[in-house]
């Protein structure tokens, strides 16, 4: 029922039944304080009130209408969001939300969320609590609480946007260390390189995977940059689909290259397949599905040279300017390569060049035929500059006529003519007299063309010019456009100025020989200096004329220079000066005179110099009137006929060594044989039998020292090289090693543990040991230390390239030190050279460290010496080594030797050698048929038709005949026969073509019994 419907009397009984209720309340309340617990109460509300109303948060109530109950204090930092809805001005988004939030919760929810406001200008985070206010189990209204997160929020925020930039970092570092990998491998691809392709070949693989890229091209621009040149193309899906590289195509002038050619920047073309500016290569996009192109110039000394083309075929990929700035980054590193390269090459080329144009001048200088000196010219042009042909023509006043062409084409038309009046461009560079160059033989409409029908795109000619005259003109060609350019314009200017002053040469020639004397003589003296002198009454010399440029270049002098010293005397060495004075006194007397002499150049150094003079008489042949001559540096003439000497002196001392070692090793066959012999049959108790072993060992050491005679006389290290440890080596040398030493000299050897094997020929070797350590005896006259040490060692790239010729790897050390007297670095830097020496005459031959060196080298090894005066010398050798660490061997001297049945031919011109080695043979059971020479064998045989040979055991070197050929005439009788040559030579010896038809077995003399039965039974078995 309404309140309207209600009764005045069912109001009056509320209100009288209400009144009842406050009136009772009022009571209990007074009842309450009169309790002694009141005011305690009272102060706890009080307390409670203090502590609600101070709470930093935001506690509220409301009714159901919304109407505020009850309101905390506001913290200092916000204002209570509890109260805002009682604001007018509060927004009405932050109403609406509140009043949403109140309805949910007077239903009963319990609301817990969190909420974002702008509140005075500023966003503010809460943390909003709200729950149903329940008044006698019903819901009265709301209660909550607030709390101010906003700082809280701010934290997140900042927590998460440092994640992000920490997680967008790493990656960054991330893709920046792949980058800088990739550069650095780059880096090493480019160092490690041997010719420009490869190393751009190379970086191209590198640069796909760094883009994740479909392809990548490296492309070279012309001169001009008119066309370009696809140079590498790596493409990893597909790399054989397009023949590309090597092709040249014409470069557009659109926006994309105007702005990598003349702006110098790197390009993205997008949508390549349908972009406007790639329509010259549309076609090929399209054929490789190419999406998007990231085009980068190289740039080299200032110029664009050409560009890298990176390209994706994934629609979705697109280049980021992080990318593009990679890709310059790599294009300088790929600029850098070919500008390094083409330096290389031009380099390469300049020396070229140089050895060529030295080539027709010292051609120039030597002969007046000017067919010899054309082909010399044209053989050098083929060495620097590349054609498809060209020639030489010389003007007959109304043509140019071709006298010897280049290449077979142009040497097949000889003869022809161009007429002067032609438009021809030999023609118009002739009577220019200017050199002309053309590249595009497209707009030339002038060509002379050859029967064949050739047409030449790319041509030079240079005017032939003496005394400011056009005489001819050389001219080269090329097939191809665009293939000469400055440089070779400028090679062509010199070969044609030698070309000109061959023909000047040659018509000063025909014209000398047909004039008077004296031009004959200047064409003979024709040298780096030429001079003409006059003589007057008292024979007095004056300058009249000389070539003052290249006697500046010759002597360093300047002519005033050298007339304010006091003539050319004053700079020829004090101990030539009587020959140079002799022929002075022959040419005043009328006679041709030469002379050698050496001057002293301005900057100290000695030149030869060959002096060539012919005296001019008077028309009456009464005295001398002229002087005319020339002096030519001989300097590298004189080193060369000094090498030349040494040289043959060497080979004769080889020569006559390599007789005497061949003697000695017959002999010593004989000596180790006999002597093995004998020490077999006596007991082990015998009395000499100690003494016959020292005989047989010195006589191994001396026919080890003769082996040094063959390794002078011949390059035969490494012939009989086996497995080495070094430190047994020395331990066995020891012995020897100390009879070469004074007592006041102490021996000391520090072995190395677990060395490495070595190859070795360890006759050859010991070789080097003794000359080593007879240099440190002789270096240490009152005595000192000398000290062996082994190691192992790695040498490094860096160490080799450094100080060694060698390669890196693995190598076996070998250290000699002595603390004797030492040498200067002028001593040290000749230390090698053949012949030298420091010690007396008759001390030494100076072959000692030669011959070493030689040895060393020849087992791929390295000799250094480091020394200092007053403090020694230091001597080490590196050596390869071979397998794995060496291991103790043991030597087993009870091996029983094999036993044999077979026929062997024994031919031996030396007859103890022979008997010995029949003797040794037959006591092993062989059937030995012998001979003195090659023809006795052969006779014998022909006496026993029927007799079986099954080894051939031969000298080589025989008289009548030689084994070899021996050897030779046997194999086509006795296919299946074995042949073991021996010889006191090394196995060099024995004929190339015997050595090529047949294989055969070699044995070097001395040999011992036992090396020899073991190496037939190999042989046969």
């Amino acid at each position: 029922m309404g309140e309207k419907n209600k009764t005045k009397k069912q109001l009056a009984e509320e209100l009288a039944a209400a009144h009842l209720k406050i009136a009772a309340l009022e009571a209990h309340i007074e009842e309450i304080k009169k309790h002694p617990m009141f005011p305690s109460l009272t102060e706890q509300e009080g307390l409670l009130k203090t502590i609600f109303e101070n709470l930093p948060l935001d506690i509220f109530a409301r009714d159901k209408s919304q109407k505020l109950l009850l309101q905390s204090r506001t913290s200092v930092s916000s204002q209570p969001i509890g109260s805002l809805i009682e604001e007018s001005t509060i927004d009405e988004e932050i109403r609406r939300d509140w009043l949403e939030i109140n309805q949910s919760v007077l239903a009963g929810e319990l609301v817990e969320i969190e909420r974002a406001y702008q509140i005075e200008g500023k966003l503010r985070h809460f943390h909003v609590t709200v729950a149903p206010l329940y008044i006698d189990g019903k819901i009265e209204g709301v209660v909550g609480a607030n709390i101010d997160i906003t700082e809280r929020k701010q934290l997140e925020e900042r927590l998460t946007l440092g994640s992000q930039i920490i997680k967008k970092t790493n990656k960054q570092l991330k893709q920046r260390v792949h980058e800088l990998s990739t550069l650095n491998l780059i880096a090493q691809t480019v160092s490690n390189a041997t010719d420009l392709q490869s190393a751009l070949e190379a970086i191209a693989e590198e640069i796909v995977p760094l883009f994740n890229a479909f392809s990548t091209g490296i492309s070279l621009f012309n001169a001009d940059r008119t066309t370009r040149t696809i140079v590498v193309l790596h493409q990893p899906s597909s790399p054989d689909e397009y023949k590309l590289v090597g092709k040249t195509f014409p470069i557009p002038r659109d926006e994309i290259y105007n702005k990598l050619i003349k702006q110098g920047q790197a390009v993205i073309v997008q949508k390549a397949q349908t972009n406007p500016l790639t329509l010259t290569n549309r076609e090929i996009i399209k054929a490789r599905n190419i999406q998007e192109l990231l085009l980068v110039p190289l740039k080299a000394h200032g110029q664009i040279i050409g560009s890298i083309n990176i390209s994706t075929n994934d629609p979705l990929r697109n280049f980021s300017m992080q990318e593009v700035q990679l890709g310059e980054t790599i294009a300088g590193h790929i600029a850098g390569t070919i500008a390094l390269f083409q330096s290389l090459e031009q380099e390469r080329r300049q020396r070229q060049i140089a050895t060529s144009l030295l080539e027709v001048a010292t051609t120039l200088n030597r002969s007046l035929d000017l067919h010899t000196v054309f082909s010399k010219i044209f053989e050098q042009l083929d060495q620097v500059i590349e054609h498809n042909g060209g020639g030489i023509f010389l003007s007959d006043k109304t043509n140019l006529v071709l006298i010897q062409g280049l290449g077979p084409a142009a040497a097949a038309h000889i003869g022809e003519k161009i007429s002067l009046s032609s438009q021809n461009p030999t023609a118009r560079a002739f009577n220019n007299k200017t050199m002309l160059v053309i590249n595009d033989g497209a707009t030339e409409r002038y060509w002379l063309q050859w029967p064949e029908g050739d047409r030449l795109q790319s041509w030079i000619g240079v005017p032939l010019m003496v005394d400011q005259e056009a005489i001819g003109i050389l001219t080269i060609d090329n097939f191809a456009a665009n293939a000469y350019n400055q440089d070779d314009a400028k090679i062509m200017q010199l070969f044609g100025n030698q070309a000109a002053l061959a023909i000047y040469n040659a018509r000063l020639f025909e014209a000398v020989q047909q004039s008077e004397a004296r031009y004959r003589i200047i064409s003979e003296v024709l040298s780096n200096i030429a001079y003409v002198l006059r003589v007057d009454d008292k024979g007095t010399f004056t300058r009249v004329w000389a070539t003052e440029e290249t006697a500046q270049q010759l002597t360093g002098f300047t002519l005033a220079e050298i007339d304010a010293r006091g003539g050319w005397l004053s700079i020829i060495r004090e101990e030539d000066l009587p020959k140079a004075l002799k022929h002075d006194d022959l040419l005043r007397n009328g006679q041709s005179s030469s002379v050698e002499y050496r001057i002293i150049t301005k900057d100290g150094k000695e030149r030869w110099i060959l002096d060539v003079s012919r005296p001019i008489w008077d028309e009456n042949k009464e005295r001398v009137l002229f002087i005319y001559g020339g002096r030519r540096d001989i300097s590298e003439h004189r080193r060369l006929e000094k090498h030349l000497l040494q040289t043959q002196k060497i080979e004769a001392i080889g020569q006559l060594t390599s007789g005497i070692a061949h003697h000695f090793n017959n002999m010593f066959t004989a000596m180790t044989g006999y002597l093995a012999l004998s020490l077999e049959q006596l007991p082990p108790e015998h009395a000499i039998l100690s003494d016959l072993e020292r005989v047989q060992r010195i006589t191994q050491r001396a026919a080890a020292l003769v082996q040094q005679l063959l390794t002078f006389s011949k390059e035969n290290v490494g012939r009989h090289t086996k497995q080495v440890n070094l430190n047994e080596l020395l331990l066995h040398a020891k012995s020897l090693l100390e009879q070469l030493i004074d007592q006041t000299i102490q021996l000391e050897i520090n072995l190395a543990p677990n060395l490495w094997l070595v190859s070795l020929d360890t006759n050859q070797f010991e070789q080097v040991l003794i000359h080593l350590v007879v240099n440190a005896r002789d270096a240490m006259p009152q005595g000192g230390t000398l000290l062996f040490e082994t190691d192992n060692i790695e040498l490094t790239r860096n160490e080799t390239e450094k100080s060694l010729d060698l390669q890196s790897g693995p190598y076996v050390k070998l250290t000699l030190r002595d603390n004797g007297v030492g040498m200067d670095a002028k001593t040290l830097s000749r230390i090698f050279e053949p012949f030298f020496t420091t010690k007396e005459v008759g001390q030494g031959i100076g072959l000692g460290l030669y011959t070493s060196l030689g040895i060393v080298k020849q087992h791929q090894g390295q000799l250094k010496i480091d020394s200092e005066l007053d403090k020694g010398t230091t001597v080490t050798i590196f050596l390869p080594r071979y397998g794995e660490p060496a291991t103790q061997f043991r030597k087993d001297r009870n091996l029983e030797l094999p036993q044999g049945t077979e026929t062997i031919l024994l031919v031996e011109d030396n007859g103890v050698v022979r008997d010995l080695t029949a003797r040794i043979l037959r006591q092993q059971g062989y059937t030995i048929i012998e001979a003195d020479n090659g023809k006795t064998a052969l006779e014998l045989l022909d006496t026993q038709p029927d007799l079986i040979i099954n080894l051939l055991l031969s000298d080589v070197i025989l008289p009548k005949m030689r084994g070899d050929t021996l050897a030779m005439t046997l194999k086509e009788r006795y296919p299946d026969l074995e042949i073991l040559f021996i010889s006191g030579y090394d196995e060099s010896i024995i004929e190339p073509s015997s050595a090529d038809r047949h294989n055969f077995n070699f044995l070097a003399k001395p040999f011992t019994p036992n090396t020899l039965i073991r190496k037939v039974h190999a042989i046969l078995k």
